[in-house]
C-alpha cells in the first residue's frame, strides 16, 4: 500500500479491544496485510464527550495504533497529504453530526462494514405503561429525527457518503443495487443521492470467523447471555425492576439446572462483556461464567442456548443445537428482538415461564427438525457470496483504491 494511505476504524469508545473484537478477522488480517491499523479515537470531537464504563485496556497488537485527536485540526494535521481508508462506527446521532461535517474536510474513502448478518434493531413504541410509553417514543423520535437530518446533510456534501458498502444480506444489497435511486442515478450521471456509493456483497462475519474451522466438538451446554438489563432495553422501556431481574435469573438458573441433568453435560454462561449486575452471578454461581470466549464455547458446544444475540449466528453455521429461550419477563424489546430471531433462524423455541419436566426425545425431535431451516438463512444472510472469505474482498478493494 503506498505510503500516504492509511487504515483506521472510526469510533467514539475507549473500549478499544470490543471495537476490534466486533470485527477481529478482518481488521487483523488489514493490520498484517498493511503493516499497521488506526483506531480513530473522536469522542473528543462529540457534542457531548459522555465518559463511558467498561474496558479501557490499551494492550492490543502492535501493529493495531491508536489516535486520539484532541480537536479538528489536530485530526487533519493526522490526515494531511494522506488518504484516510476509515471503516464507519459512528452512527448517525444528533452528538456526532460534528464529527461527520469534520470527515467532510478530509481526503477519505469511507467504508461501512455491514457483515453481522442478523436481524436490524426495530424500534417499535409500547403502550402498555406511561414510562414504556414516554421511553419509547423519545428514543424513536430522536433516531427517527437525526437520521433524517443526517440523510439532507449527505444529500448537500455537508456529510460524507459512504463509499463501499459491505453486507451480508443479499436481499438488502439486491435491493439497494435495483433501487429507484441507483436507475435514476445510471440515467442522469450528474446526480449524486445515493447515501451509498456502491453496494457490496459480502460473506458474514461468522463465516470468516469459521473459514477453515474443522474440529467440531460437542463438550457443553452453552448459555450466550444478551444482558438482560442492556441499556437498548432501558431507552426503550425505562428501568427494570429488582424483582422482575430476579425471577428472570432464578428461572433461568433452574431451566439450565434441568438441561444439565438431562444431558449430562457442563453448562457454560456466556456472560455479556458489559454485564456487572451482581445479581447475575449470585443467582447463576453455580454454573462456570466465562467472558470473551463466547465462539470458542460456542464450537465446543452441544446446545446454544440464546435469547438475541449475533454470537447464535455461529451456531447456525456449525449446525449446532439451538434453543432459542423466551419469557414474558423479557419486556417488550427483547420478547421482540428473541421472537424475531426464533422466525428467521427456525430454530426452537422454549418458553422459560413453563414450569415442567423436561422430556430429552421432544427436545431432540425439534433439534432435528430445526436445523431443517437452518440452510436458507445461511445462503442468503451468512454465506451469501460463495467461498470467498469477506476479508479477501476487501482487502483486494483496499488495495485497490
Amino acid at each position: 500500500m503506498s505510503q500516504n494511505k492509511i487504515i483506521g476504524i472510526l469510533t467514539t469508545s475507549e473500549d478499544y479491544k470490543s471495537v476490534i473484537k466486533l470485527n477481529s478477522t478482518i481488521y487483523k488480517k488489514l493490520a498484517n496485510k498493511f503493516g499497521k491499523i488506526y483506531i480513530i479515537n473522536l469522542s473528543n470531537l462529540l457534542f457531548i464527550n459522555q465518559k463511558e464504563k467498561g474496558n479501557k485496556s490499551l494492550i492490543l497488537n502492535s501493529n493495531i495504533k491508536i489516535f486520539k485527536p484532541k480537536n479538528i485540526c489536530e485530526l487533519k494535521s493526522f490526515c494531511k497529504n494522506k488518504k484516510l481508508i476509515a471503516f464507519n462506527g459512528l452512527g448517525k446521532g444528533f452528538n456526532t453530526f460534528r464529527i461527520h461535517y469534520a470527515l467532510s474536510k478530509i481526503d477519505m474513502v469511507q467504508i461501512l462494514l455491514m457483515n453481522i448478518g442478523y436481524l436490524s434493531n426495530e424500534i417499535i413504541i409500547y403502550t402498555n405503561n406511561l414510562d414504556n410509553f414516554t421511553s419509547s417514543l423519545y428514543f424513536k423520535l430522536n433516531r427517527k429525527i437525526s437520521r433524517y437530518l443526517f440523510r439532507i446533510a449527505t444529500l448537500f456534501n455537508i456529510f460524507p457518503k459512504i463509499d463501499y458498502y459491505f453486507d451480508a444480506s443479499y436481499p438488502i444489497i439486491n435491493n439497494l443495487n435495483n433501487s429507484l435511486i441507483k436507475k435514476i442515478e445510471k440515467k442522469f450521471k450528474f446526480l449524486k443521492i445515493s447515501y451509498f456509493k456502491k453496494a457490496k456483497l459480502i460473506n458474514s462475519r461468522a463465516y470468516d470467523d469459521l473459514y477453515k474451522f474443522k474440529k467440531n466438538y460437542n463438550k457443553y451446554i452453552v448459555f450466550v447471555d444478551s444482558y438482560f438489563d442492556h441499556p437498548d432495553r432501558v431507552l426503550r422501556e425505562g428501568n427494570i425492576s429488582k424483582k422482575v431481574i430476579i425471577d428472570y435469573y432464578k428461572k433461568l438458573s433452574l431451566f439450565l439446572n434441568k438441561l444439565n441433568k438431562l444431558y449430562k453435560k457442563k453448562v457454560v454462561i456466556c456472560i455479556h462483556p458489559k454485564n456487572t449486575n451482581p445479581l447475575f452471578k449470585k443467582y447463576l454461581s453455580k454454573f462456570s461464567i466465562v467472558k470473551h470466549q463466547t465462539n470458542i464455547m460456542i464450537k465446543n458446544s452441544h446446545i446454544v442456548i440464546f435469547h438475541e444475540s449475533s454470537a447464535a449466528l455461529d451456531a447456525v453455521l456449525l449446525k449446532k443445537n439451538i434453543i432459542n429461550l423466551q419469557s414474558k419477563l423479557l419486556g417488550n424489546y427483547l420478547s421482540k428482538r428473541s421472537s424475531l430471531y426464533s422466525h428467521e433462524l427456525g430454530v426452537f423455541t422454549y418458553n422459560l415461564d413453563k414450569d415442567e419436566s423436561l422430556v430429552k426425545k421432544y427436545f431432540d425431535e425439534n433439534f432435528k427438525n430445526s436445523k431443517k431451516n437452518y440452510s436458507r438463512y445461511i445462503n442468503e444472510y451468512l454465506n451469501p457470496d460463495g467461498k470467498q472469505p469477506g476479508f479477501v474482498k476487501i482487502i483486494n478493494i483496499i488495495k485497490e483504491i
